[in-house]
């Protein structure tokens, strides 16, 4: 549902950009505000729409540890954020690098 949602939102949000482009080149002094606000409207919603995408990728991973003598007895310490087997429950200080 996730993924639904955030494919419309991207969808929308390209006819936004290109609509604002369009309304820019073409029409009066008026029409470009509301094109330049539709540019920035869409740029933003496509930021937000990245940065979710990445906060919620870092806590998963293919791999799973329940505890860092688990994932030292594996070989695979330090975890770092965004590789497969990291969990911010295994980062005590929150610094991206679990059972240091």
């Amino acid at each position: 549902m996730k993924e639904t949602i955030s494919v419309i939102v991207g969808l929308i949000s390209i006819f936004l950009f290109w609509y604002g482009i369009y309304l820019f080149i073409t029409n009066s002094k008026d029409r470009r505000y509301y094109g330049l606000a539709y540019v920035l409207i869409s740029v933003f919603a496509i930021y937000i729409l990245t940065s979710i995408d990445k906060r919620e990728g870092n806590d998963e991973g293919s791999t799973y540890y329940s505890n860092c003598t688990e994932a030292r007895l594996a070989g695979v310490t330090p975890i770092y954020r965004g590789e497969s087997g990291y969990r911010s429950s295994l980062d005590r200080d929150n610094d991206g690098v679990a059972c240091e």
